[in-house]
């Protein structure tokens, strides 16, 4: 099968982040305290937040638009350039805060520990930041990629989602908060099972009755069209038009899950850009996200991967 995303043009919105893996071996417990010491071997960096959703568009060959903002430091130039070998297009602009930076320490494939530099109180983006960027978007797609680190403030969606319905450019959230009514306007969200029970304030196993109930709750509650929950090994169910239908999980192992929620944003927004059935762009990202699973760390799904020559 031919790529359908080659050259679709999808913009992404949102809290952008590096990411550093230090892989080593463990082989001993430190004698200063009951822990294992890592001799570190290499080190690997990458974007991370919705800067690794954009990284997924572009390793679908998706025209990849990257809006939001870093710190004026090292780290932030380095994510920039990252972004820009890959070539995801960014308009970013600069914080008062560092760059936010996830560190994993790893050992024999697991992760040992998560050392995280990020602001105790966010610094909240207000519509005047934004870069006109965003009002010249020729994408067929905008993705609201919300880590809850500030990028997306209620103003800024509420821009965006009115700004997206003049230019009817369907937009689709990836939601952090549980107060859902910031996103109410939204034509897709895609929490995971745990998120959406946080929104309802009702949390239970991920049973398929549970799962029919939840989903009717929330549309009800909040109207949006489409809501697409993951549901880890048990798949995921979207609900659209008052039904629900459930799709089966792809992966043949787990190996991290790491990302995954990320990968299934960016490949069923690809889909809809593309202008594929919403059938197909959700089992494609089911698939992806089967794939991705099954790699070590966090990885970005690869065209290549889904349609192999």
């Amino acid at each position: 099968m031919q790529n359908p995303f080659h050259e679709v043009p999808v913009l992404v919105l949102g809290d952008m982040m590096l990411d550093i893996y230090r892989h080593g071996e463990a082989t001993r417990i430190s004698p200063e305290a009951p822990v294992p010491v890592v001799r570190l071997e290499r080190e690997i960096h990458q974007p991370g937040g919705a800067a690794h959703v954009a990284m997924n568009l572009a390793g679908l060959h998706c025209k990849t638009h990257m809006l939001g903002s870093v710190g004026n430091d090292e780290k932030g130039k380095e994510l920039l350039h990252l972004l820009s070998d890959s070539n995801v297009h960014c308009r970013t602009w600069f914080s008062n805060q560092a760059t936010i930076t996830k560190e994993r320490i790893m050992a024999r494939g697991q992760q040992m520990i998560r050392l995280d530099q990020e602001p105790r109180n966010p610094e909240m983006t207000s519509v005047q930041q934004l870069p006109k960027a965003l009002e010249d978007s020729q994408a067929q797609v905008w993705i609201c990629s919300d880590y809850g680190k500030g990028c997306l403030s209620p103003e800024v969606l509420s821009h965006v989602y009115r700004l997206a319905r003049e230019k009817q450019i369907p937009v689709v959230t990836d939601p952090k908060h549980a107060d859902w009514n910031r996103y109410q306007n939204t034509d897709w969200i895609t929490p995971n099972w745990k998120e959406l029970c946080a929104a309802l304030g009702q949390f239970s196993l991920p049973k398929r009755s549970q799962v029919e109930t939840h989903l009717h709750a929330a549309a009800r509650r909040w109207n949006i069209p489409h809501i697409l929950v993951t549901l880890s090994e048990l798949g995921m169910a979207w609900y659209h038009k008052g039904t629900v239908r459930f799709f089966e999980a792809r992966a043949q192992k787990v190996y991290d899950v790491s990302g995954a929620g990320d990968t299934v944003v960016a490949v069923l927004a690809a889909g809809i850009a593309a202008r594929l059935p919403e059938e197909e762009a959700i089992a494609l990202a089911n698939q992806a996200a089967g794939l991705v699973v099954a790699q070590p760390g966090t990885v970005a799904v690869q065209a290549s991967w889904l349609f192999p020559d």
